[in-house]
């Protein structure tokens, strides 16, 4: 089976470049992106992967298992929390190691032509929030049209590059699949929001013994005019 960590570093290694990083899932849904890009240009995927339509939405069992040994070769941070009623985890990546290795083993198994399409992708959408990138995915590539769980994905539904519909968000789903997508890109949404409120709200000081101790420290190195030996820093409760 093909390694696939060359291309999933490279991808991560050229997230963190545009300041960014990327999850498990995102991950996921570029290297798809990326396989449909290819085909779109050239008729084959970028990568010999079979995509399958897992839960909610395309999946390659093994991709995974290179994914998951990522900690070895990224900085793996895990997270949970919930949305709404479901108990979500997932983990976030940033590159270690030199930038030169990585782009070498990257360009040591794939051409030029996949490289076109790894940093179209990874340029388009590489820092675009989940939700967008799921949204996009589901609704408006070609081989997710008209399947159901369980069904691999037929790539030859891809529309060549020189042919590509106006359109593609007029692609044909169920009513019951359409408002199973939308919740499930509604909760991220909202989870994703609620993150990034909780982020930025700033931690109270706090104003303890060790905090007084430390002011007369600084105060004593740095105005040693106004701070003489025996003055005195009151405290919070002193008068």
């Amino acid at each position: 089976m093909p390694d696939f960590r060359p291309l999933i570093n490279y991808i991560i290694d050229q997230v963190n470049q545009q300041g960014g990083d990327i999850g498990r899932t995102a991950l996921t849904k570029l290297v798809y992106l990326i396989d449909v890009e290819h085909y779109r240009r050239h008729g084959k995927q970028a990568t010999e992967l079979r995509w399958q339509f897992h839960h909610y939405g395309p999946f390659a069992a093994e991709l995974q298992s290179d994914i998951q040994s990522l900690g070895l070769y990224a900085d793996e941070e895990q997270f949970s929390g919930k949305s709404g009623n479901r108990q979500v985890s997932g983990y976030s990546y940033r590159r270690t190691g030199d930038w030169r290795e990585i782009q070498g083993a990257f360009n040591a198994c794939y051409d030029r032509s996949a490289k076109q399409c790894v940093d179209k992708v990874v340029e388009q959408w590489g820092l675009e929030s989940l939700p967008t990138i799921l949204d996009y995915v589901y609704f408006e590539t070609e081989p997710m049209q008209d399947v159901k769980r369980g069904d691999l994905l037929d790539f030859s539904k891809i529309q060549p590059e020189s042919i590509i519909p106006q359109n593609t968000a007029k692609l044909k789903f169920s009513d019951e699949f359409v408002k199973d997508m939308r919740q499930r890109l509604k909760e991220r949404r909202e989870k994703r929001e609620n993150d990034s409120k909780k982020a930025r709200k700033a931690t109270a000081p706090r104003y303890d013994d060790v905090y007084y101790a430390a002011c007369k420290v600084m105060q004593a190195e740095e105005s040693p005019i106004y701070f003489r030996p025996g003055t005195k820093v009151k405290g919070p409760n002193e008068d």
